[in-house]
């Protein structure tokens, strides 16, 4: 029999309108346990509660940071002797994950199906996702996440975080809005430190190959299928964990390659004018640009990043 565990993060951008809804709804699902946190601290005792109480199908109302910490907490803490399905409610400012695994809609709507269905006995789709290990300590220890990347990656996050989710945008317009601020800066000021590409020399290794010198304006990874909807910018081999995409610096015939690079559909001039993409198992660089996993910023200091593919997780969709 399945028990439902909902865990929200009450500082969730929707959540702090959709609390007393979804506690309505669960007032009439006495057999649903549900774990309200503030603090991401409280999230680790919080999950060992719900193991505790017997919990197999987890649901998570928040957004991308609080599904990094849930996941991060399942598969480094093990509360749970085997990982349960997990159900993504898009709760937050960014919903980069939930929009690609989880359940469409408003947080109390999706709440309220997804217990109808499962009462129901509906299992829902069955959706696995490999998450992206990242190390800034030769691998001694790992952060997962689904979306990372750096150099140009690191700057939009920091410009979004400035402009668009000050003034309350929503997940898709304010990541819409970075992109668009972005371009112009590169048009109007060129490559460099006034529009925010400007380069990063590294040495770089890809799946135990030889080392390569390398000047790079964009560093992106992900194992998501889409990062906004329409935004796909992977192409190449996808016979490996982990999907990338490098921009030399600097940016060679950018306009033209707005378009085809965002789709994921390169031009076949692409390659040699610094549009690289592909899948990687292990990946290996001399960082430092701060490194952003799921929206969250991880300091490198010029050491070691390594990422690597890890273990799949599997998401049911209602």
């Amino acid at each position: 029999m399945t028990k439902i565990g909902v865990v929200s993060n009450a500082r969730s951008a929707r959540n702090k309108g959709s609390m007393r809804g979804i506690n309505e709804v669960l007032s009439t699902h006495t057999d649903v346990s549900h774990l309200v946190f503030n603090k991401m601290d409280e999230l680790r005792c919080g999950l060992r509660d719900l193991a505790a109480a017997g919990v197999t199908h987890l649901v998570i109302s928040g957004g991308a940071g609080t599904v990094q910490a849930a996941i991060n907490h399942l598969l480094q803490d093990l509360p749970f002797a085997s990982l349960p399905s997990i159900s993504l409610i898009a709760s937050g400012m960014t919903n980069v994950i939930a929009r690609d695994v989880g359940i469409p809609g408003k947080p109390v709507p999706a709440l309220r199906r997804l217990i109808d269905r499962i009462n129901s006995g509906d299992p829902g789709e069955k959706v696995q996702r490999r998450v992206i290990g990242l190390s800034r300590d030769s691998g001694s220890t790992r952060t997962y996440g689904f979306v990372g990347g750096a150099i140009g990656f690191y700057r939009g996050t920091v410009l979004s975080r400035k402009h668009a989710h000050r003034v309350g945008l929503s997940q898709t317009v304010a990541a819409n809005a970075t992109v668009l601020q972005s371009l112009f800066r590169l048009l109007y000021y060129g490559p460099g430190t006034k529009s925010g590409f400007a380069g990063e020399k590294m040495s770089m290794s890809i799946d135990g190959g030889p080392a390569q010198e390398r000047d790079l304006a964009i560093i992106l990874c992900s194992t998501l299928t889409q990062l906004t909807p329409g935004v796909k910018p992977f192409w190449g081999k996808q016979d490996r964990g982990v999907k990338y995409m490098l921009l030399d610096h600097p940016p060679q015939r950018f306009l033209r390659a707005i378009v085809p690079t965002l789709r994921g559909c390169p031009r076949p001039w692409m390659e040699a004018a610094g549009y690289h993409s592909g899948t990687v198992d292990h990946l290996e660089m001399t960082l430092k640009s701060p490194f952003v996993m799921d929206g969250e910023i991880f300091p490198t200091q010029g050491g070691r990043t390594i990422i690597t593919a890890g273990p799949a997780i599997p998401f049911v969709r209602y």
